[in-house]
């Protein structure tokens, strides 16, 4: 059964964390050169001027990551239904077999459109929550020189504060539905294994229907989530009219959040075949298959 080599995996989020950490150094860098004392309207708007260009390189940046990521996903999903439904031997010959087509891109670019928003979503927070912080930053200014030496110097505590906390929130992506804050390195993370895993899943199903392969086996790795547990080693149709009552990949894709075995962060993966004739005992009885007549007995 083949699956998305982790090593790849690994060096997509190593690539993308460098990413993160040089966007993050370089707007630490514009913020500690901030007179904040002296931090009127005037440098606001050239501060801000500066955060926007800084938010532009990297938005320029991820966009390409998304593009190799998620192409790269597609493809090595594509190359490994090759080799499970052994129209090749190797991974180097299944790359040589494997065409693009215009559906097929199309697939791709939509997943692209798709995780480059996602991520769009968290530097557009981490934008405006910095440009906030720094407007609090220019409204204490604005009240010391307006009331004062005294009030000044208690003015001076509060940019203190704040300057501390923009550090502390600049690393901010997102809040999600259960009301986490994600910092935008796990964000970034989480978006990134649960996206190339989908162009991968994706890759998988769209070769393996382009070969006629009729059924997918969900892998198994003694999961511990309660979700993906009882489908490990259960078989999926691919194709809404094969036989047998068992449920339809799409069908189970599409349960939003972490009610599916495919939730955001799941290593789970597909196998495709053409026929259950080839299953290895474990996995007939894994899914009450006796024999032909069997498939169509499936609950």
């Amino acid at each position: 059964m083949a699956k998305l080599d982790e090593q790849i995996i690994e060096m997509l989020l190593l690539e993308l964390n460098r990413i993160s950490n040089d966007f993050l150094d370089e707007l630490y860098n514009l913020i500690n050169e901030i007179d904040y004392n002296n931090f009127d309207r005037k440098e606001y708007l050239k501060t801000e001027k500066q955060i926007d260009q800084i938010f532009l390189k990297y938005e320029v940046l991820y966009a390409k990551w998304v593009d190799r990521a998620i192409s790269t996903g597609f493809s090595e999903g594509a190359a490994g239904a090759i080799l499970d439904l052994e129209d090749a031997v190797t991974r180097e010959e299944a790359f040589k077999i494997f065409r693009m087509t215009r559906n097929k891109k199309q697939i791709i670019d939509l997943i692209k459109k798709t995780t480059y928003n996602d991520l769009l979503k968290m530097t557009n927070n981490t934008k405006q929550q910095t440009k906030d912080l720094l407007t609090r930053v220019v409204t204490e200014v604005m009240k010391g020189k307006e009331y004062g030496r005294a009030e000044e110097d208690f003015s001076r505590e509060i940019i203190r504060q704040l300057k501390q906390q923009i550090k502390k929130e600049m690393d901010f992506a997102i809040i999600d539905r259960a009301g986490r804050h994600w910092t935008i390195k796990a964000y970034s993370e989480m978006v990134a294994r649960t996206k190339i895993m989908q162009s991968y899943l994706d890759g998988v199903e769209t070769e393996a229907l382009a070969r006629e392969a009729n059924y997918g086996l969900i892998s198994a790795h003694s999961s511990k989530c309660n979700i993906c547990r009882p489908w490990e080693g259960l078989i999926v149709r691919l194709r809404r009219d094969a036989p047998g009552n068992f449920p339809l990949l799409s069908g189970v894709r599409s349960i939003p959040g972490k009610k599916s075995i495919f939730h955001p962060n799941c290593k789970h993966h597909i196998s495709p075949l053409r026929t259950l004739d080839v299953l290895p005992p474990q996995a007939k009885e894994r899914n009450n298959i006796r024999k032909e007549t069997d498939y169509f007995d499936i609950r």
